[in-house]
């Protein structure tokens, strides 16, 4: 009997994050979740493909695909903003043969599994792998399936094959990457699972636990992206630095392949002797959530951190002047105020950060704070189309305090004035009148420049 073909899609989401959109655009990931799900439904034998609509840009029509490839199963996944976009294709794979069996799968289904969508016939809800590969199954041998598939954690991530880069073309993903161009890169995930419980993340009700690759097994996979000539790798890792021991002994087994890289920490877990491997051994980037300068709201967000936490971490990263600084910041936190936000301002502001993301709060459905939303504990939620959920140039929330537009204007207060900070500004413009940087690489300082001139 002929295996399932199966068709794994990536849909377009050009104008999800509006006033970013041109960043987002231009610096497109890998679809890694979708590349993994693959290489383990192909290991079982079935006759896989994956399409990035967002890499194809057009050339090609999801039609085009849908008759070439012929999939008995098509699957898809996006964030919370891209839901739209998931279930418009969904419509069309229906369109194009209704026959065809449809699956959601990804955080925000997995959220929201009790919604039903007339065009999504199953969803597949946690880690995909096992789950899909039980749907598969039942599809096969004609047996019923139940319309929400719970998927199982896979426990031993070494027993999972690697990404078949080889099929997707992994020279159009782009990124910067502590340089001022456009990089080819890679991504890579060495563990899965977070033992922290932030309220603003799905992981604060729905914890998994955190399991690791070996070291050996990730070193294949490295080893492989090298041979396709990609020498920047983004590990995708909820926290990288969990592990002392095993960090160090990554940091030795990534130093033999000669590629630069980037990873998410936490600042409690920067030490000395770690960042100095980390950086000779090729880290180039290196990003930290701050998400607040006001300890009581890292409290109440259970970050598990401390403002001297971060400002010790900061005092040990402005030791190594090759690794980029970036970090990350929410406004909107339950209960805060403009007292509060200004705070975050002004850490952001006397921190030695190279980039800074200024996010307003969304509450993604199945986290603590969105539950403290829909109840008013501090947030509130305004706005529940999905589409708004996006943590740019939108707040779907306010606080007691604080309106939507109070926040986006802190958003952009804060862009604006960390971007024309002296530092900052003269960095930039040197690289743009040498003609070093790209323009998109300054972007965020255009934009303050763009939002200077119209706020005063």
């Amino acid at each position: 009997m002929a295996k399932l073909k199966v068709l794994l899609i990536r849909p377009e989401n050009k104008t999800v994050y509006g006033l970013f959109k041109e960043i987002r655009e231009d610096r497109i990931h890998p679809p890694l979740g979708l590349l993994y799900l693959d290489a383990y439904l192909t290991s079982l034998g079935y006759q896989c493909s994956v399409w990035d609509e967002r890499i194809s840009q057009g050339s090609t029509s999801l039609n085009t695909v849908l008759q070439a490839l012929k999939p008995d199963v098509v699957g898809m996944g996006g964030t919370t903003p891209e839901v739209s976009f998931v279930l418009d294709r969904m419509a069309d794979v229906k369109a194009y043969r209704k026959g065809i069996i449809t699956v959601a799968g990804g955080i925000h289904f997995s959220a929201v599994s009790y919604e039903t969508y007339p065009n999504v016939d199953c969803v597949i809800t946690g880690e995909a792998e096992q789950g899909f590969a039980l749907l598969l199954d039942c599809i096969a041998k004609g047996l019923p399936y139940k319309r929400v598939i719970e998927s199982s954690w896979v426990k031993n991530l070494d027993s999972l094959p690697a990404p078949r880069w080889e099929n997707i073309h992994p020279w159009g993903y782009h990124d910067f990457f502590g340089t001022p161009n456009l990089e080819k890169i890679g991504m890579v995930v060495t563990s899965r699972g977070c033992p922290y419980r932030c309220i603003f993340c799905y992981n604060s009700k729905n914890p998994r636990p955190v399991r690791f690759r070996s070291v050996e097994n990730v070193e294949a996979e490295i080893k492989k992206l090298v041979s396709l000539g990609i020498r920047r790798i983004v590990f995708c890792d909820d926290s990288f630095s969990l592990d002392k021991k095993r960090t160090l002994a990554m940091c030795n087994m990534i130093a033999r392949h000669n590629v630069t890289w980037l990873c998410l920490m936490r600042a409690d877990k920067v030490e000395y002797d770690i960042i100095d491997r980390m950086v000779s051994s090729g880290c180039a980037n290196l990003s930290i959530g701050i998400e607040s300068g006001d300890e009581n709201l890292l409290a109440r967000a259970n970050k598990k951190e401390t403002i001297g936490q971060i400002k010790r971490a900061f005092d040990i990263l402005i030791k190594f002047d090759m690794l980029e600084k970036r970090a990350s910041f929410i406004f909107g936190h339950p209960y805060e105020t403009m007292q509060t936000a200004q705070a975050s301002i002004e850490l952001a502001l006397s921190l030695p950060i190279d980039r800074a993301f200024f996010n307003i709060m969304t509450p993604y459905p199945s986290s603590v704070v969105y539950d403290m939303a829909i109840n008013g504990e501090g947030i509130h939620m305004v706005n529940k189309d999905w589409k708004g959920f996006r943590r740019y140039g939108n707040a779907v929330i306010r606080t007691d305090e604080l309106s939507p537009e109070d926040l986006i204007k802190l958003q952009r207060e804060a862009h604006r004035r960390f971007y024309t900070q002296p530092r900052i500004l003269l960095k930039h413009m040197k690289g743009l009148i040498n003609g070093s940087d790209q323009e998109l690489y300054c972007r965020p300082l255009l934009e303050a420049l763009e939002w200077s001139a119209h706020d005063n």
